[in-house]
């Protein structure tokens, strides 16, 4: 059994707290210099009654009462424990006396207030040892609850970032595979931002924050990869401004927003414009895009898995330092998002 167990067992704080007043009135009750035996039995014969009343009210009162808020009846029943305390005082010292120590003559010199200010002391020391015990016990069920909830975050972020990067293995091979058809001159430097990329997603995907510049080289990758794949390129308009120096945010969680332009924007019209925008501005990191889409229906998707997880890791990290906005129409999406990474 642990120390910290030992401690916390009811047996170990009445037995101490018991110990310490047997010493302390050891001593009192001694008449002399040196402790005799007569000292020993009459403060142990004293602490008796006071044991029982302690015990009582630790083991029964507190519990079944003070604890539960049934205050009434807890202070109706410690008006008994007093009585009780009186007559078991007498008690201790005339029966318990003559049958375990018959050779010894002892009066009791407390008066009926004393015995009950005694009583009341043991009373309320208990009772405050028991509510200090009951505090530091929540408070560990609590730090317990919060380390599980912690494990289960972490757990569950892993599981989300497990989902994002097949999405995007997969778009990106689509990608050069339909530029290696055509045997274009453009798949080998797709292939090679794509080794880039991944590498990238290989050393920071367990990492709790990166280099905002880094991600930001990230973003701008993927966007030339995915660019290279259009027909019409020029109909993605993307742009940073501001200063990434010195700021950290946790990983690919941007590139999620950004995919979704991609895989769900209306690609098929040149004159539709797909725009991201992303700047650092006191820092505030902000992301605002919009695209066209294919029909109303894919409402439904951009707010599927790949958002959803999205909004998880963000409330996960930063809770109450940002803002996602997400609005479509009929033909256009939209969405804002902004985060305070000071």
């Amino acid at each position: 059994m642990r120390l910290k167990h030992i401690t916390g067992n009811r047996w170990f704080i009445v037995g101490m707290m018991m110990a310490v007043s047997f010493l302390v009135f050891l001593n009192v009750f001694s008449r002399t210099e040196s402790i005799r035996t007569i000292d020993w039995i009459f403060t142990g014969l004293f602490h008796l009654p006071f044991l029982l009343v302690v015990m009582y009210n630790v083991w029964y009162l507190i519990p079944h009462f003070l604890f539960k808020k049934r205050l009434r009846v807890y202070t109706l029943l410690l008006s008994f424990v007093f009585s009780f305390s009186y007559f078991a005082y007498h008690f201790s010292f005339t029966w318990v006396q003559d049958v375990l120590f018959p050779n010894y003559y002892l009066v009791p010199i407390h008066s009926g207030w004393e015995i009950m200010a005694f009583c009341f002391g043991y009373l309320a020391l208990s009772t405050l040892l028991m509510i200090s015990k009951a505090f530091f016990e929540q408070k560990d069920a609590e730090l317990a609850v919060a380390e599980l909830k912690e494990v289960n975050t972490k757990t569950e972020l892993s599981m989300l970032r497990a989902q994002i990067h097949p999405h995007f293995l997969f778009n990106s091979l689509n990608t050069i595979y339909a530029e290696a058809l055509t045997k274009s001159d453009k798949a080998p430097d797709l292939i090679l931002k794509l080794s880039r990329m991944l590498r990238y997603v290989v050393d920071h995907m367990e990492d709790e924050e990166v280099a905002l510049e880094d991600e930001l080289t990230y973003i701008t990758e993927y966007i030339h990869l995915q660019k290279a794949r259009l027909s019409y390129p020029e109909s993605v308009h993307f742009s940073i401004q501001g200063s990434a120096n010195g700021y950290r945010i946790i990983p690919l969680v941007i590139i999620t927003f950004i995919e979704n332009v991609f895989v769900h924007g209306d690609l098929s019209d040149p004159g539709q414009l797909l725009t991201i925008s992303l700047s650092v501005t006191d820092s505030v990191l902000k992301l605002d895009t919009q695209n066209p889409v294919v029909s109303s229906s894919g409402l439904s998707k951009t707010e599927g898995i790949g958002i959803a997880n999205a909004r998880k890791r963000l409330d996960a990290y930063y809770p109450n330092r940002h803002t996602l906005f997400v609005q479509q129409t009929e033909h256009e999406f939209r969405l804002n998002l902004t985060i305070d990474l000071s």
